[in-house]
């Protein structure tokens, strides 16, 4: 009789030959591996946004605040060109956290900023800075000859600090605020600004013939707006592009729109300051006028004459006024 042999028998896998023990085939897995592992399956979460194009790419990364643009480099290869030239909107206040301050340490830094970007700088918002001195030297960056947008004001309401003149040479400006600053002097044929066309002046220090300057140099301004500023008593208005007009100025005596061919809106926010003398000469398209009030001595409307909203001429209809807003307290 023969020996017994001592090897042990093997099962071997009927579908892919191998030895059954600790063996899975592909055949028992779960839906979702075997899906996994077939090469045709697509990839679970697809980076739909890097398939975008540079432009649109370059579009979302500067409405992001400075810092977190920069970071999108660590992203990916495919993000790590968009940052370097996408257009660079600095806001100091947004952008920039103390130990900063608003000195010469933060007007440095920015210039640092500018020298090493290579996109333009389309928008700058200045508001923490405490005086002239720190930021003469920024305005004169080259990187900023192109700027569309800017918004300037000293950090605190109180202060009085000139405006530095180089605020004022960007000739590519489409939107510009400037607020608690003192205004330079001598402006006419010093600044020219052909395609601004919203600016705001807020708490300033300005004369009558500073502010007729700066008017008059917004060639195609549709849109001013005057808030708590002294300096002046009068304000006349001559603009032929001008459409809208808002103001909020309790020290101001009288206003008066000259020419305004294009003028839709005349919006006077302050019912129980000033100004207390207004007169519309010549303004055909205009729809939206008031709050008027008694608080306003004198009143022309063209050629109807209003003294304490009391008429004291023959009234002539406004025939384009739609909206017409009375102060309801005062009858």
């Amino acid at each position: 009789m023969a020996p017994l042999s001592t090897r042990r028998r093997t099962r071997s896998c009927r579908r892919c030959g191998s030895e059954r023990k600790w063996h899975f085939c592909a055949g028992h897995h779960p839906p979702a591996a075997a899906a996994a592992n077939q090469p045709d399956a697509p990839p679970a979460d697809p980076d739909l946004i890097s398939d975008l194009p540079d432009e649109l790419l370059s579009t979302i990364v500067s409405v992001l605040p400075t810092k977190d643009g920069a970071r999108t480099q660590a992203l990916s290869r495919r993000w790590r060109p968009i940052w370097p030239t996408a257009a660079l909107n600095l806001n100091d206040e947004r952008d920039f956290k103390p130990p900063y301050g608003g000195g010469a340490e933060l007007a440095r830094l920015i210039t640092r900023i500018l020298s090493a970007h290579r996109g333009r700088v389309p928008r700058l918002r200045l508001t923490t800075f405490q005086c002239t001195a720190t930021i003469d030297g920024l305005f004169q960056h080259p990187a900023l000859n192109k700027l569309e947008e800017l918004h300037f004001c000293y950090r605190f309401v109180m202060n009085r600090d000139p405006l530095p003149l180089l605020v004022l040479r960007f000739a590519e400006l489409r939107v510009a605020s400037y607020g608690r600053c003192r205004f330079p002097e001598h402006l006419g044929g010093r600044v020219a600004f052909p395609k601004l066309r919203e600016l705001t002046l807020y708490k300033l220090t300005i004369s009558e013939r500073s502010l007729g300057a700066m008017i008059s140099a917004c060639t195609d301004l549709r849109s001013l707006f005057l808030r708590d500023s002294i300096g002046f008593r009068r304000v006349f208005v001559s603009s032929p592009t001008l459409v809208r007009f808002g103001i909020v100025n309790p020290m101001m005596e009288e206003l008066v729109i000259v020419n305004a061919p294009s003028m839709e809106k005349l919006l006077l926010f302050d019912t129980y300051g000033g100004p207390r003398d207004v007169r519309v000469m010549f303004a055909p398209k205009l729809e939206v006028l008031g709050c008027l009030s008694r608080g306003m001595h004198n009143v022309e409307l063209q050629s109807t004459v209003f003294k304490e909203l009391v008429a004291i001429s023959p009234i002539e209809p406004l025939k384009a006024v739609k909206v017409f807003s009375l102060r309801a307290k005062d009858f």
